[in-house]
Order: C-alpha cells, then sequence, then structure tokens
C-alpha cells in the first residue's frame, strides 16, 4: 500500500501540498534575501557614509575639526584638528574616540592618569 497525499487529505489538499512543495523546491538560497527587500524607511549608508557620520558625530562631542580622508593604501584615514591647531590621523572611530577621551580627561586631571589611579 503506497502513501498518497489525496487520499490521505483529499484532491484540494494535495493540490495545496504539490504548490507548497514546488515552491519550496525552487526558491534557491539567497544569503540576505530575507531582508533584502525589507523597507526601513530609511536611506541607504555606505560603508564610508557610516564612518564619515560616527566621525562627525566624535568631532562634534569633541569640540574638533575631522574628516575622512582615503590614505595611499585605500584605506580610510581620519584627519583631526584639535583645538590648539595640532593634526592627528587615526586608522579608525574607537582609536579617535580613545585619545580624545584621554586629551580630556589629561585637560580636566592634569594628566593623563585614571582618576581611579589615585591610590584611594
Amino acid at each position: 500500500m503506497e502513501w498518497s497525499v489525496e487520499k490521505y487529505l483529499g484532491k484540494p489538499m494535495k493540490q495545496l501540498f504539490e504548490n507548497w512543495n514546488k515552491f519550496l523546491n525552487e526558491a534557491a538560497y539567497e544569503p540576505g534575501r530575507a531582508v533584502a527587500d525589507v523597507d526601513t524607511g530609511e536611506d541607504y549608508m555606505s560603508p564610508e557614509d557610516l564612518m564619515r557620520e560616527e566621525v562627525q558625530d566624535l568631532a562634534d562631542k569633541f569640540n574638533v575639526e575631522a574628516s575622512v580622508e582615503i590614505a595611499s593604501d585605500g584605506k580610510p584615514a581620519i584627519l583631526v584638528t584639535h583645538q590648539n591647531g595640532e593634526t592627528t590621523v587615526y586608522n579608525d572611530t574607537e582609536e579617535m574616540y580613545q585619545d580624545l577621551a584621554d586629551e580630556i580627561g589629561q585637560d580636566i586631571h592634569g594628566s593623563h592618569e585614571s582618576p581611579y589611579d589615585a591610590g584611594y
């Protein structure tokens, strides 16, 4: 005795099952397909644009001027002009943040030492 969708579920369910099975077998997996067409309402931003936006946010936070340029090796370089006119080049936003945060800490505490290193 052979198993049959039609025998156990009826003709309408057989057609539904066949359509579903056909859909599953024809739909090839494509990475990102599940979310590629989702409209979030936001404009697409390239990785370079995202980096520029993050750099500008940090520059505003630390009251410095900053820009992102492409170095001769093809990688982005962050140029920061400090309030004293000195220019510093950073490889990424994390490095930029750490240095600027340390600089602010030096202005507040008079040295690069953390207030937590005071030995209290």
